[in-house]
């Protein structure tokens, strides 16, 4: 309706202040924008005008209460959308966790001159070239190992989710 010339009435967050709270006022819903580009991937906009005085701003839709609006549901919406993503960082923080950082201790867990003596005391060819692709396969089998255990224990952990 916004597009089409029509005023749309709504409310946005406002913030008077620094540090303030912010207050829901009224405002005027002047355009939409769906594809703002690359610098803000997947996030549609809307321009309002607040109707205390004439400042306009770009807001998200979590920033805007249409009038007629149910205020109880959209606060559950928003509250349903600030706990999927609290649980969508915490799995890409476990996931980079157990990807990088588990990675490193486990590559340290042999010490470096232990492993190359392992691998130097191999034969060349034959039997060798195949025990060489083994302890290859095994370090990888126990990176994984180590990096499912470890995730393992971080979600199911007492004393991680404390």
């Amino acid at each position: 309706r916004a597009a089409a010339g029509e005023p749309v009435k709504a409310r946005s967050q406002f913030y008077a202040a620094e540090g303030q709270t912010p207050r829901w006022l009224p405002c005027t819903l002047l355009n939409y924008q769906s594809d703002p580009g690359p610098e803000v991937v997947g996030r549609n906009r809307f321009l309002i005008r607040w109707d205390h005085h004439d400042s306009e701003k770009w807001v998200t839709r979590f920033n805007l209460l249409f009038d007629g609006e149910s205020e109880p549901a959209f606060m559950a919406r928003m509250d349903a959308a600030r706990t999927l993503r609290a649980a969508i960082e915490a799995d890409a923080r476990l996931v980079s966790y157990a990807e990088h950082e588990v990675v490193e201790r486990v590559a340290n867990a042999v010490p470096a001159e232990t492993a190359a003596r392992v691998r130097s005391g191999l034969p060349a060819g034959g039997a060798g070239a195949a025990a060489t692709v083994c302890t290859a396969e095994c370090d990888a089998d126990y990176g994984r190992a180590m990096r499912a255990a470890t995730l393992d224990y971080r979600l199911t952990s007492a004393h991680f989710h404390a």
